[in-house]
């Protein structure tokens, strides 16, 4: 299931607090790979390639798994996301 077809696009949906629990995870381990900059500009976000692709992606697994009774017990019980 293609996305964006694109590079970059995660700049659009990363919120300021995004970046900031995975740059002090992970910043360190990114900029050893040529990875710093994170510039990001969240007030493009488009729901299509965000969170509603999220949603046709878990509809999708769930599809492709047998819903959730495939999953443990404790993922079970979905979450409402919607």
């Amino acid at each position: 299931m293609t996305r964006t077809r694109g590079s970059g696009a995660w700049r659009e949906m990363m919120l300021p607090e995004d970046v900031a629990y995975l740059r002090s995870r992970f910043g360190s381990a990114l900029a050893a790979r040529g990875y710093s900059d994170w510039d990001i500009h969240p007030a493009g976000s488009n729901p299509a390639v965000g969170s509603d692709y999220v949603l046709k992606v878990a509809d999708e697994a769930l599809r492709l798994t047998g819903g959730w009774s495939s999953f443990p017990p404790r993922m079970q019980t979905p979450r409402n996301i919607r």
